[in-house]
């Protein structure tokens, strides 16, 4: 994010320490890159097409990190890694990208991005198995059918995950399909018991704030992001903000940990009260 300037250093430049040193990627990008193709596979594939996108997708991807060898600038080569900086998702980000512009630049022996380039393609998958979800609660069946499919669907997923966790990692820096696996099926089951709970059974009152942080995702997101670098940018004395409101309120009053945990619960009850202003005024921000 290009939001940020450092006025505590006198020394620091803007265009050489931020300007020239952008992420290319990030999560608002991921999501652009995955909604695209998500978007074609659900125009020209149909129910199998779009499966059989879901399982290439993966499939593709555990290729390249499996066998395609790669090496660093002393030649030492390698092959199959899933370790922290050393895969050939890692390799691929630190080669096109360049070690500036990723989100781990200190990683060793390549910089990397956990919404880097070769790890998309699973992301691309976990889309579709929500374009999947949303075929089944779409179909001509009641609710209790809908609810109860998801349930098993969702706890198989999570159970194989699980199972597929000793041969690959469920690792979400690098999106491996066990992790794709993973949260599609807690995914599907949080939406099962949210189909009972809303739908079959109306109690819905608490779901009410889900409601409103749900409606304009990205402007909560963004609202966050920005509020989070102000935090940290407005200088007071000779530390930011954030720093000042931790160690002169939170801290004093619930100690470090639960201080932390203060902290936290009031950024997001701010961030609660301008989402809930928004949506009452029909205020959304979409992509």
């Amino acid at each position: 994010m290009l939001f940020y300037y450092n006025f505590r250093d006198p020394s620091y430049n803007y265009i050489e320490q931020k300007l020239m040193a952008v992420r290319a990627l990030g999560v608002l990008q991921r999501i652009a890159l995955v909604y695209f193709f998500t978007m074609l596979i659900a125009l020209y594939c149909a129910t199998r097409g779009r499966i059989i996108a879901m399982l290439m997708l993966c499939a593709l991807y555990l290729a390249g990190m499996w066998y395609l060898p790669y090496q660093d600038a002393y030649g030492q080569q390698f092959v199959g890694l899933l370790e922290f900086g050393n895969s050939f998702a890692a390799w691929l980000d630190h080669t096109v990208l360049g070690a500036q512009h990723v989100y781990y630049r200190t990683a060793t022996p390549f910089a990397f991005d956990p919404e880097g380039l070769w790890s998309t393609l699973p992301a691309i998958a976990s889309c579709v198995s929500g374009l999947l979800i949303a075929q089944w609660l779409q179909a001509q069946r009641t609710l209790v059918q809908k609810a109860r499919g998801l349930l098993l669907c969702g706890v198989v997923a999570v159970w194989l995950a699980e199972l597929w966790h000793f041969s690959l990692p469920i690792n979400k820096s690098l999106w491996t399909p066990s992790f794709v696996l993973l949260s599609s099926g807690y995914c599907a089951i949080a939406l099962a018991a949210c189909l009972w709970l809303c739908d079959i059974k109306k109690y819905r009152l608490w779901s009410a704030p889900f409601v409103v942080f749900g409606a304009n995702a990205i402007l909560f997101f963004m609202f966050a992001g920005i509020a989070a670098r102000l935090l940290g940018m407005i200088p007071v004395g000779d530390i930011s903000l954030q720093s000042w409101l931790f160690s002169n309120l939170y801290q004093p009053a619930f100690g470090n940990y639960n201080g932390s945990l203060a902290f936290a619960i009031s950024f997001l009850l701010l961030s609660y009260l301008l989402m809930h202003w928004c949506y009452k005024r029909g205020i959304f921000l979409k992509v």
